[in-house]
Formats: structure tokens, C-alpha cells, sequence
């Protein structure tokens, strides 16, 4: 399989077969970050590979690790994937060397995943890189532009069972500002608010300047409930109403204190109706806290704490997140529908 890929191609390639080397490369988080992981699950379930082991490449990097890891043998027999990371695109010397060697004798029922920054001209007249191209596969991640994200956000919200026309496109394109993940995750939202349907422009608007009235605990109810579509259109209500982030934030993170305290008892072997009294859940609520204890161990509610304590700080510009969209990510995985997020 020595060739460029292209990202539409990846999928319907590995299929047929997988090559010992792929090397990904470009500098969009997001478009990189969903080619790995079409690889990892066509791996996983295409070809039964089960071991994955990860190594980053960093300054002092021990390439020998390279060959510790590909020249180990699965206790298992099994077929393992091996993610380098490579964020500056450069291995260096030593690392071009470790590279060439191996791919000059690939290990058997092995797949070497190379996530490299995006590769200059230059780089991809490197020996390693032409290593690569000699023995698998190169898919290198071209960003796109202005001008292709309604485009893009059309045939995305197709996948999805969504029909947008241009004008749609167009909204969605404008609200996310260029970025393709926030693109995808408006997407996602309106798959909850809407399931797979046709969608014009003016239903569009209204889904996303929803003005409906709700209050926090409301919020948090629905999320609770696992009625995710219905907790994102509270959540975007009271954003439209002017309710501040601190605010939003404040009720979740002491009801998630909470919930995290009783899934931890749960853990312990306690029975989440004897706790309600002691923890002061009103009966209406009961059902709801009941099958959120159901839905999250006490590990992830935790999580989900301090997921409160990063929107904190981002409403306070100390850290370089939007304070909305991380509230939506949350309450929808409260509400056991996680939205996407960048994954590298």
C-alpha cells in the first residue's frame, strides 16, 4: 500500500487492508484527530487489532523505545497499533534513522500510526518520510478554507441525518467562526434538538437563538434525566436572557459535588433511594438523580466537576476555552450524549 491517502479515502482503504506504516499529518486538531480515530476503530473492528501503546516524541525523546515497543511480543498473540506522536514534524537525526530502520523490517501483525504536524515541501523530501511512502501510506490533513466550510458543514450534517441548504450552511458556518469543531458540535446539538430531519435556515435560527425561559436547576434537571436535546435548548435560553456563566456554573458544580458524593457511596454498596434523605433530594427529583447515579460511576461524576472548575476559570479568561461551549460539552455528557471534542 505505498500511496497518499486522501481523508475521504482512509476509511474505504483500510478496510481492504492495513499498511504496516501510516503517517498523518497537518496542523487542524480536529480533521487530524477524526482520521486517527478512523483508523483506530477500522483497526479495532475491521482487523481485530486490540493493543494500542502511545509515544511521544519529545525533547530528549528515546528513540530505542521505538524499537522496545514494535520489537516486544504481545503476551496475546495480537495485533497491536503503536501511535508515535510527532508534534514538531522533525525526529531528527536519530529519529529519521530509528524511522528508516524500521520501516525496512516492519513488525509482523503491527501498525506504526505517525501523527506528525503538518509536513513542509521540505519534510516530504526527507528520507524518513520517503521511508514511509515506500512501505505504507501517507495521508497528509489539507485545513479548510473559508470558503469550503458550508460545503463542508452540508455533507458533515448529511452524514448525520441532517439536510441543510445553503443558506443553513451558511448560518452555521458564521456562527462557528472558521473553527470545525465548534462547526461539528453545532451539528451535534441540532441532531439532539431535532433528530435527523430537514432543517431550514429559519428553523435553524430559531433552534440557536432559542429564547424559551428556564432557570439552572432546570437545567440541570433535564440533563439529569437524560434528555440532553431538551437540557441544550435550557441552557441556550438562558444564555439569550443574559444569565451569566459564574451563575450557570455556581448550580452545577454544588449539585455535581453532591451527585459525586452519592455515586460514591453507591460505589461503597449504598442504595441511592436511602441516601436521598440524608443528601436532601426533593421527591420530584428523585427519579432523575436515580438514573443519573444509574448512567455515571463516581469517577466520572468527578470528572465532571472539576470540568466546572475549568469553565470557571475560563469565564474569567485565565484559561483560553469558550465558557459556553464547555458548558454545553458538559450538560450533554451529563446527559449521557457527549458532544465531540478535539482529539490529538
Amino acid at each position: 500500500m505505498a500511496m497518499e491517502l486522501r481523508a475521504d479515502q482512509l476509511a474505504a482503504q483500510l478496510q481492504q487492508r492495513f499498511p504496516p506504516v501510516l503517517l498523518i499529518s497537518g496542523d487542524d486538531p480536529f480533521l487530524v484527530g477524526e482520521a486517527c480515530d478512523t483508523v483506530r476503530a477500522t483497526l479495532r473492528d475491521r482487523h481485530g487489532f486490540s493493543e494500542r501503546e502511545q509515544l511521544q516524541v519529545e525533547r530528549g525523546f528515546d528513540w530505542s523505545r521505538l524499537q522496545e515497543a514494535t520489537g516486544t511480543l504481545s503476551l496475546f498473540a495480537e495485533r497491536r497499533l503503536i501511535e508515535l506522536r510527532l508534534p514538531s514534524g522533525k525526529p531528527g537525526d536519530e529519529g529519521s534513522k530509528a524511522l528508516q530502520s524500521y520501516c525496512a523490517h516492519p513488525a509482523d501483525e503491527t501498525v506504526l500510526l505517525i501523527i506528525s504536524a503538518k509536513l513542509d515541501k521540505r519534510a516530504r523530501q526527507t528520507k524518513w518520510v520517503k521511508a514511509v511512502e515506500q512501505v505504507g501510506a501517507v495521508l497528509p490533513i489539507w485545513p479548510i478554507e473559508a470558503n469550503q466550510l458550508p460545503p463542508w458543514i452540508v455533507q458533515r450534517a448529511r452524514t448525520r441525518g441532517i439536510e441543510v441548504d445553503r443558506d443553513g450552511a451558511a448560518l452555521l458556518a458564521e456562527r462557528a467562526e472558521g473553527n470545525l469543531l465548534a462547526a461539528a458540535q453545532e451539528i451535534e446539538k441540532l441532531l439532539l434538538l431535532h433528530g435527523p430531519a430537514t432543517l431550514s435556515a429559519e428553523t435553524l435560527l430559531a433552534s440557536v437563538s432559542d429564547s424559551a425561559r428556564f432557570d439552572p436547576f432546570r437545567l440541570l434537571d433535564l440533563a439529569l434525566q437524560g434528555e440532553a436535546g431538551h437540557a441544550l435548548r435550557a441552557l441556550h435560553g438562558l444564555r439569550e436572557e443574559g444569565t451569566a456563566v459564574p451563575l450557570i456554573n455556581a448550580v452545577l458544580s454544588n449539585e455535581l459535588r453532591t451527585l459525586a458524593g452519592m455515586a460514591t457511596e453507591v460505589a461503597g454498596g449504598a442504595q441511592p433511594m436511602a441516601l436521598m434523605g440524608r443528601y436532601r433530594v426533593f421527591r420530584q427529583r428523585q427519579a432523575a438523580v436515580v438514573s443519573a447515579l444509574k448512567r455515571h460511576g463516581a469517577r466520572r461524576w468527578l470528572a465532571f466537576l472539576q470540568r466546572t472548575a475549568l469553565i470557571d476559570r475560563a469565564s474569567k479568561g485565565r484559561e483560553r476555552a469558550d465558557p459556553w461551549r464547555e458548558l454545553e460539552r458538559l450538560v450533554s455528557a451529563i446527559a449521557g450524549r457527549p458532544l465531540p471534542a478535539a482529539t490529538l
